[in-house]
């Protein structure tokens, strides 16, 4: 049997390492890029875990990645992970590191003869302003919300480019909560500063942000693990895209009034108009006060369905799909009430 060796670049990061708890076994040998100030706290991880990999210090903003080229010839399957998640993220550095670090990836990977895979990590919300059913395989610029958006829009098309040489497989999560089990998260973002809100203002029930009940797509951080363990090494998967979406989300104002309920006990008691929520975040201070980011709000109220064909073939009807929000939310907002003051949120 042929020896299977893995390339990951974003450990230790949390989905890196939650995947990397899955797949590992499956290897007889592991190389994971690192940052050099990630050193040290990923050579503790991987003794800690007493996992048979080895931490090799590197950037994908280099060309050759800081490690040269010889390695990619040993390689059997890789997955790209390492990138800016921040929606507030600015042009240069999500451009240095979204878009370049990918070509950078993808440049040292094209020498990899034995490659069998490159699991590539994009976002769902690659589609930007696009409105209504969004195909798995499309990728169509009709403009971004943010720059993490328009970054993660150019590196999936050079992933795309490149497919022909090098066996792909994208990967187009939702937005990525806690363990649908521990509500477990390294940081919060998204529907957490909703949670934030409801906690900072105690029993008084707030109003609805707008009238809008646009879907929005969250998906559990083990659900994400499990669906790529079963994928990266799925002949059928390779030169395929999968949202890996909730195939029934919940709109905004359900999500919205979900975790009002789990939080306040009570629901909310008026609409206010989003025109005026936005011009409230707008104004100084008002947004760090609240720790809610004007970047969120377009995903309150833009309409956007992601297509499932993919996934519902090879993950959802095997029954590797995300449980409804409804059973894992308690667990969700537990998590952040117990560990609000202790982890930060996402900058």
């Amino acid at each position: 049997m042929e020896e299977k060796v893995l390339f990951l670049t974003g450990f230790p990061g949390f989905l890196a390492t939650r995947i990397l708890e899955k797949i590992l076994p499956d290897f007889s040998r592991a190389y994971l890029l690192v940052e050099k100030r990630f050193k040290e706290r990923a050579e503790k991880e991987v003794r800690e875990k007493g996992w048979r990999a080895e931490v090799l210090v590197g950037d994908i903003t280099l060309r050759d990645l800081g490690i040269g080229q010889e390695l990619a010839e040993k390689l059997t399957h890789a997955f790209h992970l390492a990138a800016i998640y921040n929606l507030a993220v600015k042009r240069e550095p999500a451009y240095r590191v979204n878009v370049l670090g990918t070509e950078n990836v993808l440049n040292f990977l094209a020498k990899a003869t034995r490659l069998k895979s490159l699991v590539y990590f994009s976002t769902a919300y690659v589609a930007g302003w696009r409105r209504g059913n969004i195909p798995e395989e499309d990728l169509k610029n009709e403009g971004f919300k943010n720059w993490y958006e328009w970054s993660k829009f150019h590196a999936e098309a050079l992933v795309r480019r490149k497919m022909l040489k090098i066996p792909t497989i994208i990967i187009r999560p939702g937005i990525v909560v806690g363990d649908s089990k521990t509500g477990e998260i390294p940081k919060f973002d998204g529907p957490y500063y909703l949670m934030n809100l409801f906690s900072m203002t105690g029993k008084i029930p707030l109003p609805y942000l707008g009238r809008g009940n646009p879907e929005v797509n969250l998906v559990p951080v083990d659900f994400i693990a499990e669906a790529i363990s079963r994928l990266y090494d799925e002949p059928k998967a390779v030169g395929r895209s999968f949202h890996l979406t909730d195939p029934a989300p919940r709109g905004a104002r359900e999500l919205y009034l979900l975790f009002h309920r789990l939080i306040k006990g009570k629901e909310p008691t008026f609409t206010l108009p989003l025109s005026l929520v936005k011009a409230s975040l707008l104004l100084p201070g008002v947004g760090k006060w609240l720790k809610i980011p004007r970047q969120i709000l377009p995903y309150m109220y833009h309409p956007q369905h992601f297509l499932t064909e993919n996934s519902e073939e090879l993950l959802y009807s095997k029954g590797i799909k995300p449980p409804p929000i409804e059973k894992y939310a308690p667990v969700l907002v537990e998590f952040f009430l117990k560990n609000r003051k202790r982890i930060n949120f996402v900058r």
